[in-house]
């Protein structure tokens, strides 16, 4: 009995032991992970880093607080030039942002005619790399007869960064227009309000914004589109309906530690010194 009582308790020890071992494995794991498989030529590899504990990542690929972040890919793929951080992962600048999104499509030139890639996530720091698990992306380029050939075709300015401040030929005006069911319509909707909020148009940025949040909740960026909301019915001195947006927005993103959730505490903490100053 006593040598039975023995190996159980050996054995418990061993579990609790192994179970803090693997604790301690996930705390220093590097998460990488992508909403999706597949992509159309032109379209935003939308992909999302998370480092670990309390860590901090770049708005950018390069060197942060908490190391520098780059983006191993095979076949090789060249980096664009002068590649800028999607909007609200920019407007964090230095901010101390333990999950990041990044788009691929903005810092690397995948080739228009599609392929396969394997991709992992590495953030170089003070004892070591941490390398993430890799996923895999799939890029197609659509055919004659493929429906989303029209769309795809339209989105000709690239990388998308492009539409945040330049209009240039309508495209993503257009495509929501003539192609609203594209795959592409999401990603137009969001950056037509990003094109209207950026020039003042806060109406229109608002229509836009909503058409994301309503349409496409399940959208990458549907968030972004939310905090988008607040931000433009602040401009518009709308203060009571800009804090019941960001209240709402704040519990869904309640324990999260991205940029949007960052933004809407500031915004939080600034509708509140303005209720007050009124007071």
């Amino acid at each position: 009995m006593l040598m039975h009582n023995r190996r159980s308790w050996l054995g418990v020890a061993l579990g609790l032991i192994l179970t803090g071992a693997a604790t301690a494995a996930d705390k220093e794991t590097l998460q990488f992970n992508c909403g999706q498989k597949e992509f159309l030529s032109l379209e935003p590899i939308l992909v999302t880093v998370r480092a670990p504990g309390n860590g901090s990542l770049p708005a950018v690929p390069g060197k942060g607080k908490g190391g520098t972040l780059r983006f191993s890919i095979e076949p090789a793929v060249n980096p664009r030039k002068a590649a800028k951080p999607l909007p609200l992962e920019g407007q964090t600048g230095e901010a101390s942002v333990s999950s990041r999104r990044y788009d691929l499509f903005e810092h690397f030139a995948f080739p228009d005619k599609g392929g396969t890639w394997t991709v992992r996530a590495v953030l170089d720091r003070e004892g070591g790399a941490l390398t993430s698990e890799p996923i895999s992306i799939t890029i197609r380029k659509p055919a004659a007869n493929d429906k989303e050939q029209q769309p795809v075709a339209r989105i000709h300015h690239t990388p998308w960064s492009n539409y945040d401040k330049d209009k240039f030929c309508g495209d993503t005006f257009d495509l929501v227009k003539s192609w609203p069911d594209s795959r592409l319509a999401r990603y137009c909707h969001y950056w037509n309000g990003r094109y209207a909020q950026n020039k003042k148009e806060y109406d229109k940025a608002l229509a836009s914004y909503r058409t994301v949040v309503e349409k496409f909740p399940d959208f990458p960026l549907a968030d972004d589109a939310a905090f988008g909301i607040v931000e433009c019915l602040h401009a518009q001195k709308q203060f009571a309906d800009a804090h019941k947006a960001n209240l709402l927005l704040r519990d869904k993103v309640k324990g999260k530690s991205g940029a949007v959730a960052a933004l809407v505490e500031e915004m939080g903490r600034r509708l509140s010194r303005e209720a007050d100053a009124k007071r």
